[in-house]
């Protein structure tokens, strides 16, 4: 949501965004041991964000920003050892620090890499977003993309959606 413009020489633009993240994980694995135990594992992330992002309008069709604020998470996890389970849950706060762009491919269709910055463990472990938005009205927008730690550890996909005021 557009909060303000600072009119200088090269305009700045502040938007303020809310967001929900809900990621589910299910499974089980061997944790290789002579007893061969297996290990099962349920898991829910639920995480808050809320920020501000700050861009330049250098070009009508390039928006390069800075995005900051706070994470709010809280992780369930249920596991269970063979016959033994347990429970544990964790609340995180943390420091949002993502930097990026967005491209206007079409009037409707814009790309955006987002780097999300690691601000509590290993800058390798910061991720980085390529997504592809949607605007089939001015005011709505759904998006996709692929994800990737710096390192490589691993692919994700995202999705999402909103509203634009």
């Amino acid at each position: 949501m557009p909060v303000m413009t600072l009119d200088l020489p090269t305009p700045i633009d502040f938007d303020v965004f809310f967001g929900y993240s809900n990621l589910g994980l299910k499974g089980a694995a061997n944790l290789g041991d002579p007893l061969n135990i297996p290990v099962a594992v349920n898991a829910k992330l639920e995480g808050y964000t809320v920020g501000t992002t700050i861009y330049p309008t250098l070009a009508e069709s390039f928006r390069p920003f800075v995005q900051v604020g706070a994470v709010f998470s809280r992780t369930d996890a249920d596991f269970m050892l063979g016959f033994l389970g347990g429970n544990a849950v964790d609340h995180d706060t943390r420091l949002l620090a993502n930097v990026g762009f967005e491209y206007d491919i079409l009037d409707y269709l814009g790309y955006r890499m987002t780097l999300n910055l690691e601000t509590k463990d290993r800058f390798q472990d910061s991720i980085i977003t390529n997504d592809l938005i949607l605007w089939p009205h001015d005011k709505i927008f759904v998006r996709g993309g692929l994800a990737t730690s710096l390192d490589g550890g691993g692919i994700g996909f995202t999705i999402g959606g909103g509203l634009a005021f």
